[in-house]
């Protein structure tokens, strides 16, 4: 059963320091992740690369089911970035939430490939470099990829119970008092794979179908209060559970693009915080069909720098 208790558990070891590459933080955190993937009895894998920058790091994953089979894949990448702190939302909460998984797949019959990678964020020569060298070194099928970026908080207060959802693998989730905004992976990459937010994107470009989930990059993305405190463990719990569910139920990828019809209502959520409105957003609320790049870029700019401008008051004035 999936269990609160459980997380809280995961992120109090996994946000005792940073874990910056080759720091006491990083070693200690891929010493957790493997000692708790062994006591849930996983056999435990690592695929060792040298990167030109950080020297040899490490991908961490472990395998269920007919090696034959194709794997359903799900991961997140386990270090931080200098400025993130103890980085609990990015992405010690991707990484609980996948060791809370690990430990209710054990005994599936299905085939998974769980995936904890290394070098998602930018250490100087570009970011994503974990997936990278893990996407052309794994050779078992995969039939979808499922990654997880910043799962435990919320973008705005009107956007408490709320994930972004983006990619085909998987049909809009469902779960307990959860809204999941499924829109076209556009939307977050408003110039194209040039900004691919995150290890899906090493997938895509193996024709692999994919889903990328997050709730969002909130006031402290990239910040030192990105703290355990900041969590919304209630929420990462039903998250949990549904993705569980999801991941247990569907056969196969879907295959279908997510439309823009939950567009317009993401927009309306937005201008709820008076903070937030600009005459921008309130056109882009009346927008009919898909959007354009650039409306997108503007977009982002506006609102990511009111809601890192308003920062914790944005949500003490809601």
């Amino acid at each position: 059963m999936i269990e609160e208790k459980n997380l809280r558990a995961h992120i109090e070891h996994l946000t005792k320091k940073p874990r910056v590459p080759h720091s006491e933080g990083y070693f200690a955190a891929q010493k957790y992740i493997i000692e708790t993937l062994q006591a849930q009895n996983w056999e435990v894998k690592i695929h060792s690369f040298k990167d030109l920058r950080m020297g040899v790091c490490k991908n961490i994953y472990v395998e269920s089911g007919d090696s034959s089979a194709p794997a359903r894949l799900v991961g997140g990448h386990y270090e931080s970035c200098k400025q993130s702190g103890v980085a609990a939302d990015d992405n010690a909460s991707a990484v609980a939430v996948l060791l809370e998984l690990a430990r209710e797949l054990k005994n599936s019959n299905q085939a998974f490939t769980l995936v904890f990678f290394d070098i998602e964020e930018n250490f100087g020569i570009g970011p994503l470099r974990g997936s990278k060298a893990f996407a052309p070194y794994y050779k078992r099928p995969i039939d979808y990829a499922v990654i997880m970026d910043l799962v435990g908080g919320s973008l705005t207060p009107t956007l408490e119970n709320a994930y972004f959802q983006f990619g085909e693998a998987l049909p809009t989730l469902t779960g307990e008092d959860l809204e999941f905004f499924h829109l076209p992976i556009k939307f977050v990459e408003p110039l194209g794979r040039l900004g691919a937010r995150s290890d899906y994107d090493a997938f895509r470009v193996q024709g692999i179908p994919f889903t990328f989930l997050s709730s969002g990059t909130p006031w402290y993305y990239h910040t030192p209060y990105d703290t355990p405190e900041i969590l919304r463990f209630e929420k990462m719990t039903k998250f949990t559970k549904a993705l569980h569910r999801h991941l247990l139920e569907n056969s196969s990828s879907s295959k279908n693009p997510a439309p823009w019809n939950r567009f317009r209502s993401f927009m309306s959520k937005l201008a709820e915080c008076p903070e937030l409105k600009t005459p921008h957003l309130e056109k882009m609320k009346t927008i009919e069909g898909e959007p354009s790049r650039w409306q997108l870029l503007r977009l982002h700019w506006d609102v990511l720098t009111r809601i890192k401008k308003q920062g914790p008051a944005l949500w003490k004035n809601n």
